[in-house]
């Protein structure tokens, strides 16, 4: 499998990226936009649709997520749904996006870890459950466009 690959928050892989999404005919800014989007589009569209329009750039688009999150918008069962709306959206970039597709499965069959995160893990922390969400999210995408 060879050396775990780092995903940086600058690279092509991470949802921050600027590759915009196409979803139910809205284009999104970037992946980041459209996952935090799906807090909020269950029960508080229009939530989601000022975290789709506001700002092209992904910090400032995570603001305004949290401060939704912290007057209790999110939808209740965020907690059981994340890694599946992660999940979509992944695919969903990688499909409208062949030259990332091909840059994911460049990977190979690598390790890849969460740069933004494992800059403050130890890899003794890797096999956690809750460590490196981005990381796993990329193989399982991965996984499935190899069986595709």
């Amino acid at each position: 499998a060879g050396p775990p690959i780092t995903v940086p928050l600058t690279s092509n892989l991470n949802p921050t990226s600027p590759h915009k999404i196409l979803y139910k005919k809205k284009l999104y800014p970037t992946a980041a936009h459209l996952w935090d989007a799906h807090k909020f589009l269950k029960y508080h569209p229009e939530l989601a649709e000022r975290i789709r329009t506001t700002s092209h750039s992904p910090m400032e688009m995570s603001r305004l997520s949290w401060v939704y999150q912290m007057q209790g918008y999110v939808r209740e069962d965020w907690e059981l749904v994340w890694r599946d709306k992660l999940d979509e959206v992944l695919y969903m970039k990688f499909i409208q996006h062949p030259d990332l597709r091909a840059e994911l499965m460049a990977t190979g069959y690598a390790l890849l870890l969460d740069g933004n995160e494992m800059a403050y893990r130890d890899m003794s922390q890797i096999n956690d459950p809750a460590v490196n969400e981005l990381g796993k999210a990329l193989v399982r995408l991965r996984e499935r466009l190899r069986r595709e």
